[in-house]
């Protein structure tokens, strides 16, 4: 989210199951807290980024999603912060309106791979983020 500022994005709303910290979370962010997760609006056709920062999704709350079905069209990339399990209910159910998908996976391999260019400079260009995610995976 913090990224996201520093980009200047137009609009950027927070929706938690934590009210308070929810709002503390936005009061940071310089951005209005929406309410619960299930308050997030249905798709309008514009185009938007839902971000899963929540442990839903996780063991033991697999079946669990933030957002419902409706709130994913074809104009909205579905980014999930949860690697394991690499499918999520999040992103199938993104997936099935025809959303664009970051998965936990995405996510977890592109950090490391900065880390690792962080720490080896020249050297890390050699391990490619494909290689990374094929080891992570199996």
């Amino acid at each position: 989210a913090a990224a996201l500022r520093e980009l200047d994005v137009a609009e950027l709303a927070v929706y938690g199951r934590n009210a308070e910290r929810g709002q503390a979370f936005a009061a940071a962010l310089g951005c209005r807290f929406r309410g619960p997760l299930d308050a997030l609006e249905p798709a309008s056709g514009e185009p938007r980024l839902i971000v899963n920062a929540t442990s839903l999704g996780m063991v033991p709350e697999v079946e669990a999603s933030p957002a419902a079905q409706g709130c994913f069209d074809a104009h909205t990339i579905a980014y999930d912060l949860v690697y394991t399990p690499a499918a999520t209910r999040f992103l199938a159910e993104a997936e099935a309106r025809g959303a664009h998908l970051v998965s936990g996976v995405d996510h977890f391999v592109a950090q490391a791979h900065a880390q690792l260019r962080a720490w080896l400079g020249e050297r890390a260009g050699r391990l490619e983020a494909s290689w990374l995610r094929a080891r992570l995976l199996g």
